[in-house]
């Protein structure tokens, strides 16, 4: 195998409450948002605490919601479409 370098610098914030947080967390990378949630969120109230936590912190943010299991095609090329605003 040839030799190579591989680096995946990702910070996980994980615990009860944290998505109240997001706001916070989110902030120092930009001011814009795409928030991609299941219909599951919803009646949780999860993603209105997203939301208000992104909306309290300054960073707009656009929503798509019809994330689910073995995405299809055309509904990723959806999202994507939401991520260009």
């Amino acid at each position: 195998m040839p030799a190579f370098d591989y680096s995946n610098p990702v910070k996980f914030h994980f615990g009860l409450g944290r998505h109240k947080q997001v706001g916070d967390i989110a902030r120092p990378y930009g001011k814009k948002a795409l928030l991609v949630a299941s219909d599951s969120s919803k009646p949780t109230g999860q993603l209105q605490a997203v939301q208000q936590s992104l909306t309290e912190a300054g960073v707009t943010f656009a929503v798509y919601d019809r994330f689910m299991q073995n995405q299809l095609s055309t509904l990723v090329a959806e999202g994507a479409q939401g991520a260009i605003w």
